[in-house]
């Protein structure tokens, strides 16, 4: 039996996409090719030939859920789709989806992290590589939303679109150092959401002084947990640990909105009698040891993802590179990652991949339970 995470009244909404292709050229509705995409990603296929091979061979399942009246598109038709097709309108359908997958971000970790697509740089025309913004739920691995990193701009400038973009309400956002800003705080507290952010050189001043409260502040046994772990030769250690600050502890605290206290993690590992530390810092927005600890560990669920995106599906060696193709095919990946984490059980992406492309009624299940019915027969 199929575990499943996802709603029973899900339904995925196409009527959402904009088509930018003129109505003459429109032989292929826009939902096939993306339903078409999204079918070759569950198997682990990704290349335009590949896409459009798997279709041809796998024809008769598809109209299980679509028409398919054309057939399949050439590999140069799925192309150019993808190269014209809006990423902002694609982006909102993908937000608009995994809403309804997630339901309230109330009490929801959500962490924000980016990530540069490699591949996309195109030195021939001197196009930089892609590098986009991703929301994650940290309790589900469900990818919520990404956005463009503009060229011009940096992720300092994203997060806040991205908090926009999102119903962040009662949730706890986590970010790297680089996002650790006194703008992005204020806008977290005014999105009535709590922060963990992390404090590394980008703030010199502040991480030592920081540090140095640490160091000089008597720490209550309360406001201490520690977790340990054993396996693959060698064991971890993380000892989490909280202090409570204000302007006479800390004096740079009334500078950033929000900010209630200080965190400490440190990540201890012992393999073959060699021991390795490592310190980070971070600025909260509460006070709670417990959610500390969850939310430090937490938010490298979304390198998680970034690692698997780059290990199972090559992301970073993809050279799909022409005008939107590459922002536009890398939400197939999440919309499939996001799919198969729904419903994966202790299956690794890969083995998903594999028992998908042996086990038809194993993928009419899992695109079943996703959100896409099948064809009244």
């Amino acid at each position: 039996m199929m575990g499943s995470l996802v709603k029973e009244d899900l339904a995925v909404n196409f009527d959402m996409i904009e088509d930018p292709r003129l109505d003459r050229t429109k032989k292929y509705p826009i939902e096939e090719i993306i339903f078409l995409a999204l079918f070759a990603a569950l198997l682990g296929i990704e290349s335009w030939r590949g896409i459009e091979l798997v279709g041809k061979e796998r024809i008769d399942f598809l109209r299980k859920f679509l028409l398919f009246k054309e057939g399949v598109p050439t590999h140069q038709t799925i192309g150019r789709v993808f190269s014209i097709l809006k990423p902002k309108s694609f982006e909102s359908f993908f937000r608009n989806y995994t809403a309804t997958l997630c339901g309230s971000n109330e009490g929801r970790h959500i962490a924000m992290d980016g990530k540069t697509m490699c591949g996309s740089y195109d030195k021939a025309s001197g196009k930089k590589a892609l590098h986009l913004l991703h929301a994650q739920a940290v309790d589900m691995g469900i990818t919520l939303a990404q956005l463009e990193v503009g060229a011009k701009t940096n992720e300092i400038t994203t997060v806040p679109e991205m908090i926009d973009a999102l119903d962040v309400k009662g949730a706890m956002i986590s970010a790297d150092a680089l996002n650790t800003q006194k703008e992005i705080a204020s806008k977290i507290i005014d999105a009535e959401a709590d922060y963990t952010l992390a404090l590394k050189g980008n703030h010199k001043t502040l991480n030592e002084d920081v540090q140095l409260t640490f160091d000089t502040q008597l720490i209550p046994n309360e406001n201490r947990q520690i977790e340990t772990e054993k396996g693959h030769g060698r064991v971890t250690e993380w000892t989490y640990e909280v202090i409570d600050i204000d302007s006479k502890i800390l004096p740079q605290a009334s500078e950033w909105k929000g900010l209630k206290s200080v965190g400490r993690a440190k990540t201890t590992v012992c393999k073959e009698g060699r021991e390795t530390s490592e310190t980070r810092y971070y600025l909260l927005s509460y006070r709670d040891i417990k959610l500390f600890a969850k939310s430090a560990r937490g938010h490298w669920a979304v390198e998680s993802m970034h690692w698997i995106l780059d290990v199972t599906y090559n992301e970073d060696a993809c050279r799909k590179r022409k005008d939107n193709a590459p922002r536009n095919y890398s939400l197939i990946r999440k919309f499939a990652l996001n799919i198969i984490k729904t419903v994966k059980g202790k299956l690794s992406v890969p083995l998903v991949h594999i028992k998908s492309a042996a086990n038809p009624e194993y993928l009419t299940a899992m695109l079943v339970s996703a959100g896409f019915p099948l064809l009244a027969t």
